[in-house]
């Protein structure tokens, strides 16, 4: 079964503490601690050694979006030292500067494509130079940024074809009109469904929609049924009803 968390930006902003507490009551089996602004990171690295992270099977640290505080040498020694070698570092490809910096993370680097505010790293081909000079990383989709660039998908479809066998992870969320992360819709929902045969069956999923506690269940649910397997999507589609019913574009 595919493994469906959270981020933890998501679950509480800025809380860590509090995100692994709301992972842990939901027995989510995949959680991705997050520092997207680099004043968390001092934080969440002095926390790491004591925070129960166990039963969570995939686990994942994302890196900040912007270094402010920190050089790319500093945080890059900092997540060697700190962030367990299991884990995957998903890294917004306009924070890498200086590829060599980034080089002794290897395949824990985990490049993420971005949304359409970005100069660079939205398609295969804009992420082109970042995985030629960084040949061991791994990719880490987000769909959401995906489908913002080109709604009918293709966009991702051919990020997975040119990157799928350095897949990692997958961030899965709807982007509003701003480009933050929230609930996904049906319409987005069948959206997804368009790549869903290009995923490995065990490509953890993290979510990036922020949503209240009470909440969590739902997301997860409609996540789930986003990236099943078209037997079960259709068995639920017999259930509700909807077997006739056109997918919307």
């Amino acid at each position: 079964m595919r493994p469906i968390g959270f981020s933890s930006g998501a679950l509480a902003y800025s809380d860590f503490r509090r995100a692994v507490q709301v992972a842990r009551q939901h027995n989510l089996p995949a959680l991705e601690l997050s520092a997207l602004r680099d004043h968390e990171v001092g934080p969440l690295f002095d926390a790491l050694p004591d925070l129960n992270l166990e039963g969570i099977a995939h686990l994942s640290f994302h890196a900040p979006s912007r270094l402010t505080e920190w050089s790319e040498t500093d945080l890059v020694s900092h997540v060697l030292d700190h962030v367990p070698q299991a884990w995957p570092v998903v890294v917004h490809p306009d924070v890498i500067e200086n590829h060599q910096v980034w080089k002794p993370l290897g395949n824990r680097l985990c490049i993420e494509n971005m949304d359409q505010r970005k100069e660079c790293g939205r398609t295969a081909g804009e992420l082109r130079p970042f995985f030629a000079n960084l040949p061991d990383a791994t990719f880490c989709l987000d769909l959401a940024h995906a489908h913002q660039i080109d709604p009918t998908m293709s966009v991702a479809t051919d990020l997975l074809r040119v990157y799928g066998d350095r897949l990692k992870q997958v961030h899965c969320s709807e982007l509003r009109d701003d480009s933050s992360h929230g609930p996904m819709s049906f319409r987005t929902l069948y959206a997804y469904r368009r790549i869903v045969d290009l995923l490995p069956a065990d490509c953890p999923v993290i979510i990036e929609a922020v949503v209240a506690p009470d909440e969590v269940k739902a997301e997860l649910d409609i996540t789930r049924l986003a990236l099943t397997d078209k037997a079960s999507f259709d068995a639920w589609r017999q259930n509700e009803g909807l077997a006739s019913c056109a997918v919307p574009a």
